[in-house]
């Protein structure tokens, strides 16, 4: 048995492996034949007999911002990648390097992040994140958010010159005038990421 996967946990593998420097994306399962229909499998993009399912969806939406970012990347070489626990007393996975600072992107604030750089000095940043525990409360007697936590990145050594890969337009583009960081309470640029998001960056003059 396999997990049906949610659309989160599908954009994550996919972020993840971008960041890593991974030339090709593939899905399992992309098609049901016969004997998995037979046993009664659902959870793919299609079937033999041309169904699609829910996954096939996910895929073609993540498959939007996915071909020009791995257009933008294909020719450009991964040379490192590190790891951002969720606790510094937390201990990383076996041959995971922590991030401490490195290139244009220096020190850093945040959590449970993975950081990857390529050659040309850009890098891919993914919130490691693909559930969120969201916090409720019962008011007259239904449930009613009280918090939706964000998984912040704080940009310490990078004033200025920030750009960031716009996907939509196939673009570098300013990643501060187009409101994909903001100045936090202590000048610092920031970036509320959403779950399992993964954003390419770069710092220029």
């Amino acid at each position: 048995g396999y997990d049906n996967l949610t659309f989160d946990q599908i954009e994550w593998q996919v972020n993840i492996s971008v960041t890593y420097g991974m030339k090709r994306i593939s899905y399992f399962t992309y098609w049901l034949d016969n004997i998995l229909l037979g046993e009664g499998w659902t959870n793919s993009c299609v079937d033999i007999n041309g169904t699609i399912y829910q996954h096939y969806y996910d895929v073609q939406n993540i498959s939007k911002w996915l071909l020009p970012l791995g257009n933008e990347l294909f020719d450009k070489t991964s040379v490192a990648v590190f790891h951002i626990p969720s606790d510094k007393n937390q201990p990383l996975d076996n041959g995971c390097e922590e991030y401490t600072s490195y290139g244009d992107l220096g020190e850093v604030n945040a959590k449970h992040f993975a950081v990857g750089f390529f050659d040309d000095g850009s890098f891919m940043i993914t919130n490691k994140d693909y559930t969120v525990e969201i916090k409720y409360e019962i008011v007259d007697g239904k449930p009613v958010i009280t918090e939706i936590p964000d998984s912040p990145f704080i940009f310490l050594d990078v004033d200025s010159g920030l750009q960031y890969f716009n996907t939509t337009t196939a673009t570098w583009c300013d990643a501060e005038a187009d409101g994909i960081v903001f100045r936090n309470a202590d000048g610092k640029l920031e970036r509320n990421f959403a779950i399992a998001e993964g954003i390419l960056f770069r710092v220029v003059d």
